[in-house]
């Protein structure tokens, strides 16, 4: 017990995971401690007693969160899932403390850690795996991929990976140098394995959890259907997330406004969200780049797959995500349930990917307007148009910028329309309070219209620190997304030479996945961008570097 006389968790773990821990030891009487972030706290607010950490990294530190345990007087730890909670070593360090591990044994968190061990566990009992083996270089993939009855594609996986990371599916030999380095840059344990690849048409991803009491009971909770993915990771249950579908599925970060979010709710909905503070009513948060991008878990019940399907579609319709920053995946979970192969169970693996535009089509934009409805203007729309000039936007030639028209008009028939501008001049060193032009358009002349501006890059967030690049110019590399820089070429550390089209310029890493993004020309380096090192975070459209063009290019190298 506590010095309190009661049980104390401390929760391992951030975000709604955390927030669901919190919430049921609180309903069993426990105390709850909370470890958390800089520009991470919501999750914090629901707990008695807080930690706060020296950096993102902490998280996977067992050394940090057993103090943490320790120092706050708990009487038991819960991992929640990801960061640690497979890690043996965490149970393993608490057997030397007077704190509990809610979760299984060392020896066991051993075994399902170690995907190579879980192999040969299902394997001495008899259940099919495909073949597989340990490796250390790209060599061995090559080795592997060329032994009778294999072939290509293979995967190549980390050993300690999860949530889509450090999984890269290899289809010809030419692939594997680099997908290589990628799984090997995101497993923590730098470990990692090959197995001959199960993806195409008719496979299928299939879950059974399973639950133990530690002293021999254990149930299953049936087969759980984890086809509808991309990027290895399933994305129903309902999951709603800080990507942008229309751009590959980037991760959109940036700051969210508490009058921009409002979930649905009803018998059979269930919203699991760290959005929202516990303590205050009008919140921000922060969608950064070191975490997953999920932003809610809608779960829906009701006695049979139609019903259900039914109010997952009204559940969607009635969420409300207004953000102008922060992009969602809500029209692709719309257009998800509303396609007959899901209706009637006829997806695999690859489903959402081929059939991405004809889901896009079956979802809607969300922009519910009710007819013959007349609502006030609030203070909050009208501020909307002068936001801008309170915030922190770049303003530069070549800025690119979202416009969006939205009729001031409740009528259902009416809909907001999204333009894109470009700066090319600037007379003033200052943005205005009010947006005044000519738009020649088709509109009514007697519709009026507000509108919402917004850059079309985040770097604006450190402006001070990088600079823009200008899009209309070929020779200027921008970072395609918001990232932290884990590698640089050579040539943008310093070194004296060319790079060649197709050469890894700049990796970054998103959500713990890493992205490269490669020289698109033959070229020199003219010069880097301003700011950008190995361990910063870039903004989408931050420039990365200025090329300088030579016909022969390999002459120089």
């Amino acid at each position: 017990m506590s010095t309190t006389g009661r049980y104390k968790v401390l929760v391992a773990n951030r975000g709604e995971i955390a927030i669901r821990v919190i919430r049921s030891a609180t309903e069993l009487g426990w105390d709850t401690v909370a470890i958390y972030t800089e520009n991470d706290e919501s999750h914090a607010t629901f707990a008695d007693e807080a930690v706060k950490l020296g950096n993102t990294a902490d998280f996977m530190n067992v050394d940090v969160v057993v103090q943490a345990a320790v120092k706050t007087g708990c009487t038991h730890l819960h991992p929640g899932y990801g960061f640690l909670s497979e890690n043996p070593a965490l149970p393993l360090a608490l057997t030397k403390t007077s704190v509990v591990f809610v979760g299984p044994s060392p020896d066991t968190l051993k075994r399902a850690a170690d995907k190579m061990l879980s192999r040969e566990l299902a394997d001495s009992l008899d259940v099919q795996i495909a073949p597989g083996k340990r490796i250390n270089s790209a060599d061995e993939v090559r080795s592997f991929a060329s032994m009778q009855g294999i072939g290509f594609p293979v995967m190549i996986k980390a050993l300690d990976g999860g949530g889509g990371r450090g999984i890269r599916v290899v289809h010809e030999e030419s692939m594997v140098e680099e997908a290589f380095k990628r799984c090997l840059g995101e497993s923590p344990s730098k470990q990692l394995f090959v197995e001959k690849a199960l993806t195409g048409p008719g496979w299928k991803h299939i879950e059974i959890q399973i639950i133990g009491d530690g002293s021999g009971a254990v149930n299953h909770f049936w087969e759980r259907e984890c086809s509808v993915q991309r990027r290895f990771q399933k994305i129903i249950e309902l999951r709603l997330t800080a990507e942008d579908p229309f751009r590959d599925f980037q991760l959109t970060a940036g700051n969210i406004k508490s009058h921009e979010v409002n979930f649905p709710a009803g018998r059979g909905i269930r919203v699991d969200t760290w959005l929202g503070f516990s303590t205050i009513s009008n919140w921000n948060c922060v969608v950064g780049t070191e975490f997953d991008s999920l932003l809610a878990k809608l779960i829906i019940h009701a006695p049979t797959f139609e019903e259900a399907n039914s109010k997952a579609l009204r559940s969607l319709k009635e969420l409300v995500f207004s953000s102008k920053v922060v992009k969602t995946n809500r029209r692709v979970l719309e257009g998800v349930l509303r396609h007959a192969d899901w209706q009637n169970g006829s997806m695999d693996t690859l489903w959402l990917e081929r059939n991405l535009p004809d889901i896009l089509s079956l979802g809607s934009a969300n922009e519910r307007r009710v007819k013959g409805l007349e609502l006030p203007t609030t203070k909050t729309d009208e501020a909307g148009n002068k936001a801008l000039s309170r915030g922190n936007a770049v303003i530069q030639p070549g800025s690119l910028f979202h416009l969006s028209l939205t009729p001031a008009s409740t009528d259902a028939n009416t809909k907001e329309t999204k333009h894109t501008i470009t700066l090319t001049n600037i007379f003033h060193n200052a943005f205005p309070e009010q947006l005044s032009g000519t738009l020649l358009t088709s509109f009514s002349p007697q519709a009026s219209y507000t509108f919402s501006l917004s850059q079309s890059t985040s770097a604006s967030n450190n402006s001070g620190d990088f600079q823009l690049a200008d899009p209309n110019d070929p020779l200027q590399i921008s970072s395609p997304m918001t990232g932290k820089v884990v590698e640089l070429h050579p040539a943008l550390s310093g070194e004296k030479r060319g790079i060649k089209k197709g050469e890894p310029l700049i990796i970054l890493s998103v959500m713990k996945m890493e992205t490269v993004i490669a020289a698109p020309r033959d070229g020199w380096i003219a010069r880097k961008g301003k700011g950008v090192k190995v361990g910063v975070v870039l903004g989408e459209g931050t420039l990365v570097c200025v090329f300088e063009e030579f016909k022969d290019v390999s002459s120089k190298l």
